[in-house]
């Protein structure tokens, strides 16, 4: 803090200071406060908002245990409401993501940290970066067109031999594992 004084001086310092506290206080903290105020109230119309019907409860939070569905694990079929299977696959989907990004990021951060020259650093980081600049509405559509049954990925790992007949990577979570761990790598790789 010394240095930030020393350097802008007091009024541009607290000026910052102010800024970051108005900015965390107005876009963190005020929107979580409100969703956890307004999830213990009922969703209601909104000419019923602050009427009879508008009283704080759990009810939100007992839906969550509503709509039981049949799973089976190894075999041994089981009841599951339907919104903790979907929490459980977000948790699973979220730790398979994470790793397959380490997986990709360690080797990248290492190969850049300890064996790349350094002349060519700025050359791969821009490399890097260039993805980031596409639309995400036009690298979703690039992703729908590499991952689609008759797309590149499936004529390519035929071509190798890698698979036997083309797989439908867009049907089930393959494709959003793929699509969020390519989204997310560079977030891990740039921190390692």
């Amino acid at each position: 803090m010394n240095d930030l004084i020393r350097r802008y001086g007091v009024t541009i310092t607290a000026l910052m200071c102010l800024l970051v506290a108005f900015w965390l206080l107005m876009l963190v903290v005020v929107p979580n406060i409100t969703l956890f105020e307004q999830s213990f109230r009922p969703y209601l119309p909104v000419v019923e908002v602050g009427g009879p019907k508008d009283v704080y409860g759990l009810g939100n939070y007992a839906k969550v245990f509503d709509g039981s569905i049949e799973r089976s694990f190894f075999g041994i079929p089981y009841m599951i409401p339907v919104h903790v299977m979907t929490f459980g696959l977000t948790i699973w989907y979220s730790i398979v993501v994470t790793v397959a990004c380490f997986a990709l990021a360690y080797p990248l951060a290492f190969f850049m940290a300890k064996i790349a020259n350094p002349k060519s650093l700025p050359t791969l980081l821009l490399l890097l970066f260039i993805p980031l600049w596409v639309s995400e509405v036009l690298r979703a559509f690039a992703w729908w067109i590499i991952l689609a049954f008759k797309g590149p990925l499936n004529a390519l790992l035929l071509a190798i031999g890698a698979i036997d007949e083309p797989v439908r990577w867009i049907v089930g979570y393959d494709g959003v594992v793929i699509g969020l761990t390519y989204t997310y790598v560079l977030f891990m790789l740039f921190p390692i």
